[in-house]
């Protein structure tokens, strides 16, 4: 031992007077790692619309890039007394079988009514684990999968991982283009379906009564799973919307994804699938192969939260401040930023903006940023070229003296000739 510390210079040994620790520690042996380049090939692309996901804003920076809520929105006193209680239940420590405890998939059937079962759930480490597990199991590379734009870009991005063609559905003010879908299915062959049918990330609409029943109809004529991405449920800011689309599903089409990290805090990472059929078999694989089980130390923690008498409570509080939010940066963008167009959205967490004509989107999300604003690029939504410049605007990410002074700075940047160059004209 004393040998081996001599030889990497941590010990000197001086005969006759001892050994003793190196004031200074030998430089460290430098190794020679370009070989993975060549065997990892060309990097995997994140898409912009994640960036938040890997890096902190600075400070003094008014996040509006990020859909999770900040931490005056988070149950992080519930989620503690949850979690110390969890800790104590020898179930949090130990294995469970692949589709997760039974106690937590019993709570996320009865929220969708007495149709469903524990053994119509799934729970997953997280609602991007469910999109990557469903988009990895119902299709092989090569395949379609037609998806709404513009759309989440973890959705894009989990498609392109694994392999899928991904075909964009054109979007209105009511959702999805279900008239587009039959068409693209006969020429695609898709037999998968992405879609968020309330407040969609990120254009905030909500799926209409006759498309819903249109998406059904088509799945079921030709064979189709729609994927239901219902990642802000629990969200309505305006009085309740229509319900899951899985409720009006009688023959099994819809896999129905949940996420709870929006309403109680990131680091929640904990997701169900709610299907019918074999289907439900084919998830149970696909999570033992992926990582045996979701961690059971969550799922206790979770169950916790949802008995808690406070849940109920946490939840009017939530929305009663993100309608707040919400009403004061539309109302400020409306007098600092008037060249923005948006829908005021009924629930979910972002507001779409589309930027006036001339203006730069790259340029101007770069103004922003420059001055301390940071707002969601709005290509990174986008599967084909997009008809204008947008942004994506959080309001569940700042407070409401933040979200007004960061429509000031928007408003600033959109006249900035550098980011409109029809100024500079004038």
């Amino acid at each position: 031992m004393f040998r081996q510390l001599s030889g990497v210079g941590i010990l000197i040994t001086r005969p006759g007077d001892g050994s003793y620790v190196a004031r200074t520690m030998s430089p460290p042996v430098s190794h020679d790692f370009t070989w993975q380049s060549g065997v990892l090939g060309r990097a995997p692309q994140v898409p912009g619309g994640l960036d938040h996901l890997r890096t902190q804003s600075g400070p003094g920076v008014l996040v509006l890039d990020s859909g999770f809520p900040d931490v005056s929105l988070q149950a992080q006193s519930l989620l503690s007394r949850s979690a110390t209680r969890a800790a104590k239940r020898p179930e949090a420590w130990d294995r469970c079988v692949p589709e997760g405890l039974e106690r937590l998939r019993r709570a996320f059937a009865s929220d969708l009514g007495p149709t469903f079962s524990a053994a119509d759930v799934v729970i997953t480490p997280g609602a991007q684990a469910a999109i990557d597990s469903i988009f990895r199991s119902f299709a092989r590379p090569g395949d379609s999968i037609l998806m709404e734009e513009p759309s989440y870009p973890g959705a894009i991005a989990a498609a392109t991982f694994a392999g899928l063609n991904v075909v964009p559905i054109p979007t209105d003010g009511n959702g999805m283009r279900t008239d587009y879908i039959a068409a693209a299915v006969e020429r695609t062959g898709a037999r998968l379906v992405f879609v968020q049918t309330r407040h969609a990330n990120p254009t905030g609409t909500c799926l209409s009564v006759e498309r819903r029943v249109e998406l059904l109809e088509v799945a079921q004529r030709f064979g189709m799973f729609i994927i239901e991405d219902d990642w802000v449920r629990g969200i309505d800011l305006d009085g309740p919307t229509l319900p899951p689309l899985v409720q009006q599903d009688e023959h099994g089409h819809v896999l129905h994804l949940r996420s709870v990290s929006k309403i109680s805090a990131p680091g929640m990472r904990i997701g169900a699938i709610v299907a019918k059929g074999p289907a439900v078999a084919r998830l149970r694989a696909v999570r033992t192969i992926a990582d045996f089980f979701a961690s059971p130390l969550l799922q206790v923690t979770l169950c916790e939260v949802f008995e808690d008498r406070s849940w109920e409570r946490h939840l009017v509080h939530l929305r009663t401040e993100l309608r707040m939010r919400r009403d004061a940066l539309v109302n400020a963008l409306t007098e600092y930023a008037p060249g923005l167009t948006f829908n005021v959205p009924n629930g979910g967490v972002v507001l779409w903006a589309r930027l006036p004509a001339g203006v730069d989107e790259a340029s101007f999300v770069g103004d922003c940023r420059s001055r301390g604003v940071a707002v969601g690029a709005g290509r990174d939504y986008w599967l084909s070229e997009p008809p204008s410049g947008f942004v994506r605007l959080s309001f569940a990410s700042s407070d409401v003296p933040g979200l007004v002074e960061a429509a000031q700075r928007i408003g600033a940047a959109l006249k900035d000739p550098t980011s409109n160059p029809h100024l500079s004209n004038r």
